[in-house]
Order: structure tokens, then C-alpha cells, then sequence
């Protein structure tokens, strides 16, 4: 496996369950790929937004995510486990 998107349609968005890439296969553009795609699959389901949960210190990830315009919307305690939290973020359509 090369890659990996799973997506979960919500009432006003599209919500980003996993998003994965082999590390054989990072920083050649398919996590840009899968996000565009992502975001284009967003706009014809005429959804407002597209949301996902980050582990907070995942920097490569954070980077994506803001390069395509998502932003933090809260910081989550524990949400990944007792010392490890994650930020949900959204980019409006």
C-alpha cells in the first residue's frame, strides 16, 4: 500500500478519518494529492467545510494541513492517549 484516505460525510462537511502514506513514498506530493482531492470531493458534495484531528505534535502533518488553509480550532487533551493530544482543525469551503 502506497496510500491511504478514508473520509466520513457529515451533515455540513467531510471529515478526514485517516490520511496516510507510506514513509517510502512521503514528500513526493500523493498527501497533496489526497488533499486536493479531498477538498474538490468537498465542493461537489456542496459541503461548508472539511475537518480532521492532527496529534498536536505532528510538525510534517501541521504543515500539510496549513499549507492548504486549514486552521486550529482547538487543542484536545488526551485525545490520542494520556499525554498526547491532538488539534482539530477546518478549512472552509
Amino acid at each position: 500500500m502506497i496510500a491511504f484516505l478514508s473520509l466520513e460525510q457529515r451533515v455540513t462537511a467531510i471529515e478526514i478519518i485517516t490520511i496516510e502514506v507510506h514513509p517510502n513514498f512521503r514528500n513526493k506530493g500523493i498527501g497533496n494529492l489526497l488533499l486536493e482531492f479531498t477538498l474538490e470531493f468537498a465542493k461537489k458534495q456542496k459541503s461548508r467545510a472539511v475537518t480532521l484531528h492532527v496529534e498536536h505534535t505532528n510538525q510534517p502533518a501541521l504543515t500539510l494541513y496549513k499549507k492548504f488553509g486549514f486552521e486550529i480550532e482547538a487543542k484536545i487533551p488526551h485525545y490520542y492517549g494520556k499525554n498526547c493530544d491532538a488539534y482539530f482543525m477546518i478549512k472552509k469551503i
